[in-house]
């Protein structure tokens, strides 16, 4: 917000940014430039991010550039991981480190990933438990390595544990998203019921719904004067 930098044009940007970061992150398998910008074009040019479901006001805009940057910063660690420089393998854990717990806390049925970080984690470590096999000895090197595989899941906890008690100050519950508070999906239930007359409407609940129910609702009536827009 600081930034000031619009809505749509933020998501456009990340989602350009993550395109290039995947591309980069191939690169060590696939050698040719030619096939590298090509598939940044079809990545860029897919169609449904430009779609209305995806440029619009919405959280779910973010997903797709999320999950192609914690796909490209996996495969870093994973084309990395045999070099005997380290830093690429460790800028990508910490990155992915970063993004997956922001990525799986954004919506509630994110754990559809967790097969896939426990995939490249697995092959990961196999990995580098053959080459102190092959090697017959531990260096520290294949030790931090470990390590880094188990980063991600530890942000995870530390950001549930975060979030949690965020949540518990100003609602008083420890609940990490929506569908763990109770009575809430009861109230999105009711309000949901609301018949929306406008058919062209892409909103869940518009804001003809949302004057009906301040007409028919005491409780919600009193928080009319919060909204961030105001409704005639």
């Amino acid at each position: 917000s600081n930034l000031k930098l619009p809505y749509i044009f933020s998501v456009t940007f990340i989602y350009t940014a993550a395109c290039l970061l995947f591309v980069y992150s191939v690169k060590d398998i696939i050698k040719n430039k030619l096939e590298l910008f090509l598939i940044f074009l079809l990545m860029i040019f897919n169609p449904i991010m430009y779609s209305i479901d995806f440029q619009r006001v919405y959280r779910n805009s973010l997903t797709p550039s999320l999950v192609i940057i914690l796909i490209s910063f996996y495969n870093i660690a994973l084309l990395s991981k045999n070099d005997k420089k380290t830093y690429k393998y460790i800028f990508g854990f910490v990155g992915a480190s970063l993004i997956f717990p922001f990525f799986y806390y954004i919506r509630e049925d994110s754990i559809w990933i967790v097969p896939f970080i426990y995939f490249y984690s697995i092959i990961i470590v196999i990995s580098i438990l053959k080459e102190i096999i092959k090697s017959k000895k531990i260096e520290i090197k294949n030790i931090i390595k470990i390590i880094f595989v188990f980063i991600p899941i530890l942000t995870l906890l530390l950001f549930k544990t975060v979030i949690g008690n965020i949540n518990y100050k100003y609602y008083g519950s420890n609940a990490i998203n929506m569908n763990d508070f109770e009575g809430l999906q009861e109230a999105l239930y009711s309000i949901n019921m609301v018949k929306n007359e406008d058919i062209n409407s892409i909103e869940t609940v518009s804001r003809k719904t949302i004057r009906e129910i301040y007409n028919f609702s005491l409780f919600f009536s009193h928080f009319k004067k919060f909204l961030c827009f105001r409704i005639p």
